[in-house]
């Protein structure tokens, strides 16, 4: 029923009357876990008896996990699999070890022990494709696809259903969603809520699989059909069909249930729009106020703002979330993608003008040294690098300047350090054109993950005439 807090609270009443009861404390450590409440956890493990819980060696090692004890806990591990017989408690250690040690140093760093290690006891399937994930993360697809042979000859011969999903859920991973329909369909059961089944429904929706995604939510019982994720999909899918009045009651109540899931916000604001029904968007972002530690919720908002017919504000809000986030790839594909394909949004794109509020500018020095700055008007603590408020002497020498100027850089009774002005543009304009100059970023990565959006962008936006590029 998803209520963690309520069965948790169930659990302290058994013990309450049966303090000693094993399984309660099996469950209650379980609960507290997943509560965040590793001093409870760890209380409760130590009245365990380990010859009367075959998961205590977990326990523990999870305790330790995550109370930031990664070393211990894969210490703890590593000697548990180097003297126990071969058990249940075993694969399920090896598979938690391999997890553990790939997170804290990396695949390669720790394939060769790996391979020590998974040996022990019979190959198990959960502890191989656990190996095989990892391998496919770390970029050796050769290792991955080979453990992941292994893993299913362990289980191909067998009418077991959780090797399978387990296989298709790593699959789904790996976007390899053609291959995991074809296990979710034989063995994924849409009578219960759990990861295989979202996942399914996941690979029919990247598939674009209507028909079948349809067919397959009539078989999804009502009472799993109310949570969240499932009105999410179904909304979705009568949004896709075209059915907006069909979509609207579904998005209204993923809303209800979570103001703050913001890409349900987006739809539902793309959704009303559509309808001519703009007063309840429009109400919403005059009362709501972003929150500026938040890149992903400072893009959403600017995204609605767009969808609204704001672009302006749009463009502030990106620019906002790409100058605070400079690491985030969003952040940089947001403002680049509004300033590129938005028929609406109207900036200076000459360069021939003066440096004013809002622009930056670049100066050369005598060492051929190019030196930029954005005039900028903020509060003194909140400047970052380069920027100027318009009362900084820098900045009262600089207003008025075009291209071919001299400006004085620094001046003190023994040196005068002077550039010329080499270019002048519109802040986002820089923004637009710093993004897409690798060579100016600090982040190759970041570089790489725009690149590979910027096909989902242009795709999304073929149909549309292309406004001039600044």
């Amino acid at each position: 029923m998803n209520q963690p807090t309520r069965a948790l609270d169930v659990v302290d009443q058994g013990l309450a009357r049966d303090g000693s009861n094993q399984d309660l404390l099996r469950q209650n450590v379980r609960l507290s876990l997943d509560a965040g409440l590793h001093e409870v956890a760890r209380d409760a493990l130590k009245t365990l008896r380990p010859s009367e819980t075959s998961d205590y060696v977990i326990f523990q090692a999870e305790i330790l996990r995550r109370s930031g004890n990664e070393e211990e806990a894969i210490s703890v591990l590593e000697k548990f699999i180097s003297e126990a017989p071969d058990s249940e408690e075993l694969q399920l250690a090896k598979g938690l070890f391999v997890d553990l040690t790939v997170a804290r140093f990396g695949f390669l760093n720790v394939r060769t022990r790996l391979e020590t290690v998974l040996p022990r006891g019979h190959l198990d399937y959960r502890s191989l494709i656990a190996f095989a994930d990892a391998a496919h993360r770390a970029g050796d697809i050769n290792a991955a696809e080979e453990s992941l042979i292994h893993a299913r000859k362990q289980f191909e011969s067998k009418d077991d259903a959780r090797p399978w999903l387990i296989l298709a859920d790593t699959l789904f991973n790996w976007k390899r969603y053609d291959d995991a329909l074809d296990i979710y369909r034989q063995y994924c059961s849409p009578l219960n809520d759990n990861t295989s089944l979202r996942k399914y429904v996941g690979a029919l929706m990247e598939g674009d699989r209507r028909k079948e995604l349809a067919d397959l939510l009539a078989r999804v019982p009502n009472s799993v059909k109310e949570k969240t994720f499932f009105q999410r999909v179904l909304g979705e899918l009568a949004y896709q069909s075209g059915d907006l009045r069909g979509a609207q009651p579904y998005f209204e109540r993923c809303i209800k249930e979570d103001p703050e899931d913001f890409r349900t916000r987006i739809r539902w604001a793309e959704l009303l729009i559509a309808l001519g029904d703009k007063l309840p968007v429009e109400q919403y972002l005059r009362l709501h106020k972003s929150n500026l530690a938040n890149p992903e919720e400072v893009i959403h908002l600017g995204r609605i703002h767009q969808l609204a017919g704001n672009p302006t504000e749009a463009a502030r809000l990106f620019y906002e979330a790409r100058r605070k986030f400079p690491a985030s790839p969003e952040a940089h594909l947001a403002i680049t993608s509004l300033l590129l394909f938005s028929q609406d949004l109207h900036i200076s794109t000459d360069t021939t003008g003066p440096i004013a509020l809002d622009m930056a500018f670049a100066v050369r020095d005598k060492h051929d040294k190019e030196h930029v700055f954005i005039v900028e008007e903020r509060q003194a603590n909140e400047l970052r690098e380069g920027e100027l408020r318009p009362d900084h002497p820098l900045a009262i020498r600089a207003l008025g300047l075009t291209v071919g100027s001299n400006l004085v850089l620094s001046e003190t009774p023994y040196v005068r350090e002077q550039g010329t002005v080499v270019w002048v543009k519109h802040k986002y304009l820089h923004a637009l054109h710093e993004t897409r100059n690798p060579l100016k970023r600090d982040s190759q990565t970041l570089e790489r993950c725009f690149a590979f959006q910027w096909v989902k962008v242009t795709t999304r936006n073929k149909s549309s005439r292309r406004s001039s590029n600044p």
